[in-house]
């Protein structure tokens, strides 16, 4: 359907040329004519029509000169000078101005719909190919939100892929000169914080300044950013710093929060990015202020809050029943965590990463109940319900009380349920099933798996994937292990699927938790 609006000081001129548009032409919306050259703006700026037939010669404002004001507004309308004068001059100024085509008065019917065709033609390969050029728009965007994508979970799992970064540069058309990466975390915990949309309005604000890759984990957005070629590793701070106040303000404006920002240092190879996200992590982490830099000298070491000597002496007062004295003794290290001001993650972090050492010294020295499992998600949970840094501690003292309550009375017998689990304690990095170790234990796999639900709430698959991730981030805490390499030591054949599983269970990939314990 074509949109047609005819302007002319003669109305019988105007009733004419829609009579015969309307004769020859089935596919058109004739518009209300107009008179004179101000109408005609007005109303192809209001209803912007697909054609206009015009006349040169009108009264007050002529065509022409209206043709001149429509070329500037840009509009996507065809003009088609309809004139009495056979005068090729005007004829050629007129096209100057945007028209496409003319008829000369009086009207040749034939010529006419020559000329109406013609255009219409015109009208429809102009479409066509706007339309390709969409779809192509299109594909070229999902083919970079991919290769972005897979660029940044490829440095997030520590094995930053250099195939997908060039691809990105060539399709970008730029030249490499450096880079930083930003961690960003909310200043608060609140319910109806939306990062989506906080993730919305960064990126409507990077757009304008530089260019940059996002992704979104759990609360944490993390910014790689590109900037011009006028920013360097010795100006970019100051840019960082105006750039990121810029972020925190348009998102107080819209969503009446504010991020903290962790930025890390310049890095002119993209080798070096894995390092980045590190950096801006632990930058993030260091201070409750809106921008951090990383500094090197200034990083809080976890083992000055959470030394292997305090571990042991938290398990013998466990093994004493002194709960007062390790609640005490939490107390003074919780004093010292809020002066180093770490971020809310970092500190769950290191309270989930100490009871780990605290059930894995007791299970160790054969002091658990085989019923006492170490679960990460549990305690993930568990950490994410505080409030604030206190009840994170105070929770933490309520977790080593039941360790305390699972401690092995003397001369129990082992049951059915114990033996099972010894035996996945032993065997978790074997391809084992339910059949296996209940025939190990001595009892059938339909008994076993209702033992194992009585007793811990939990099926024979959730207590061995309990088991394998535990083991897998004790690995992870393991300087010389390589990620891909621990999926197998813990009895998952399939990378893919371990992945999938440890985020699943930790809320982190295999990857970010390994970054994470390297920055210790």
């Amino acid at each position: 359907m074509y949109r047609v609006l005819i302007a002319d000081d003669e109305p019988i001129e105007c009733q004419g040329l829609e009579m015969m548009m309307k004769n020859y032409f089935e596919d058109v919306e004739i518009l209300p004519s107009v008179y004179n050259g101000v109408d005609l703006i007005k109303s192809v700026t209001e209803n912007k029509p697909d054609i206009a037939i015009v006349d040169i010669n009108m009264p007050g404002l002529s065509g022409l000169e209206a043709l001149e004001i429509l070329k500037l507004k840009s509009l996507s309308v065809k003009m088609i000078i309809n004139t009495a004068y056979s005068d090729f001059t005007l004829i050629q100024k007129a096209i100057v101005l945007g028209a496409c085509d003319y008829i000369l008065k009086p009207t040749d019917q034939e010529k006419f719909c020559q000329t109406i065709k013609r255009v219409c033609q015109m009208i429809d390969q102009e479409k066509e190919a706007d339309q390709k050029t969409r779809v192509s728009t299109e594909m070229i965007d999902q083919m970079k939100e991919i290769i972005e994508e897979e660029m940044m979970s490829s440095i997030i799992l520590g094995t930053p892929n250099e195939k997908s970064f060039l691809l990105y540069l060539k399709n970008e058309k730029m030249v490499y000169r450096g880079s930083v990466f930003v961690t960003a975390v909310t200043t608060e915990k609140r319910d109806h914080i939306r990062l989506e949309k906080i993730e919305q309005i960064i990126r409507t604000q990077l757009k304008k300044f530089c260019r940059f890759q996002i992704r979104r984990h759990q609360n944490v957005l993390y910014l790689h950013l590109i900037a011009g070629n006028q920013i360097t590793e010795e100006n970019y701070r100051e840019w960082m710093e105006n750039l990121l106040q810029v972020l925190n303000k348009k998102i107080f404006e819209q969503e009446e929060t504010q991020m903290r920002f962790g930025v890390s240092g310049w890095k002119y190879e993209f080798e070096k990015l894995g390092e980045a996200l590190r950096e801006s992590r632990i930058a993030a982490a260091q201070s409750a202020k809106h921008v951090i830099f990383y500094e090197k000298e200034n990083i809080i070491s976890r083992q000055v809050i959470f030394q292997e000597e305090f571990v042991e002496e938290i398990v013998s007062k466990l093994l004493d029943n002194e709960i007062g004295e390790i609640n005490e003794q939490l107390k003074k290290k919780l004093e010292q965590i809020l002066k180093g001001n770490w971020g809310r993650e970092s500190i769950q972090m290191e309270i989930i990463s100490f009871l780990m050492d605290v059930y894995k010294k007791l299970h160790d020295k054969n002091e658990l109940d085989m019923f006492c499992q170490f679960s990460y998600q549990d305690m993930l949970r568990k950490m994410q319900e505080c409030r604030n840094e206190e009840e994170m501690m105070t929770q933490a003292v309520q977790i080593i009380q039941q360790f305390q309550r699972k401690i092995k009375k003397e001369n129990k017998h082992t049951s059915y349920e114990e033996k099972a689990i010894l035996y996945m304690e032993q065997n978790y990095m074997n391809d084992i099933s339910l059949d296996e170790v209940a025939e190990h234990a001595g009892i059938s796999s339909f008994y076993l798996s209702r033992l194992l639900k009585q007793k811990n709430n939990s099926t024979f698959v959730e207590m061995l994937t309990d088991i394998r991730i535990r083991e897998a981030i004790l690995m992870l805490r393991q300087k010389d292990v390589r990620i891909k390499d621990i999926g197998e030591r813990v009895g998952y054949l399939n990378p893919t699927y371990f992945y999938k599983v440890f985020k699943k269970n930790t809320g982190m990939t295999v990857g970010e938790m390994k970054e994470y314990f390297d920055t210790l």
